[in-house]
């Protein structure tokens, strides 16, 4: 997974796998695809140069953004 800020957007991208691929598995229905994924989300104001904190646990990816700058 990959996490990159630039001026107002934050771009987090990535590849969701299938854990068990190659392993004797058969599904009666899947809902998830597995493959490439990209989010991007704008904020009002630019995020350079603020704190990321990232921690992911259990499938879920939890970012803090800390500004030091104003919106104006």
């Amino acid at each position: 997974m990959e996490v990159r800020v630039a001026g107002d957007t934050l771009r987090v991208m990535g590849s969701r796998r299938d854990e068990t691929f190659g392993e004797t598995v058969s599904y009666h229905q899947l809902e998830i695809t597995y493959s490439r994924f990209e989010k991007t989300i704008r904020f009002p104001c630019p995020i350079e140069g603020a704190s990321i904190e990232r921690r992911y646990k259990d499938g879920l990816l939890v970012l803090r953004l800390k500004s030091q700058e104003e919106c104006d």
